[in-house]
């Protein structure tokens, strides 16, 4: 079986997701992961094969780079999430991902929480996806996540309409 392994973020993202990889990996299937170029060096050092979905780093510091902690701020958090994660992130990449799932044809997507065009592409390509948690926080779950509260914030809208 083959398991692609993706994240959109940056080595914190990955890292998380390398001990289920490897035990993927031990069982006896084919592993690869997919992710920013600039981040991919991470999985590749462990052994895994690797696909660019994106290249430079988005913006994002440059690989191992640490930066302060910022004070804690939900607003900017769900601002985040909303514009970043589930709007300019998966329509970048959503080409990307389908041209994967079609040319190396995985059996099964892994992701972190936060690739959400990993999932919207999966879900096109009819292939059974699951989720690692990779966020310090536990995953981003609870009020986050409720429809009134994207309602509110205004949600994203159209990228779900890009594959076809």
């Amino acid at each position: 079986m083959r398991v692609l392994f993706s994240f959109v973020g940056g080595t914190g993202h990955a890292e998380p997701m390398v001990p289920v990889a490897r035990a993927v990996r031990r069982a006896g299937h084919e592993v690869a992961f997919a992710g920013n170029a600039a981040y991919l060096p991470s999985p590749a050092a462990h052994g895994f094969a690797t696909f660019p979905v994106a290249a430079g780093t988005g913006g994002q510091p440059a690989p191992r780079q640490r930066q302060p902690l910022l004070e804690p701020d939900q607003g900017r958090e769900d601002k985040a999430v909303r514009e970043h994660f589930a709007d300019r992130v998966p329509r970048a990449r959503m080409a990307r991902y389908l041209a994967l799932y079609r040319d190396w044809r995985p059996d099964l997507v892994v992701r972190d929480e936060m690739d959400f065009g990993a999932a919207v592409a999966a879900e096109v390509g009819d292939l059974p996806h699951a989720v690692v948690l990779v966020l310090a926080g536990g995953g981003w779950s609870g009020p986050v996540w409720s429809p009134s509260r994207w309602r509110r914030s205004g949600p994203s809208t159209g990228w779900r309409r890009i594959p076809g």
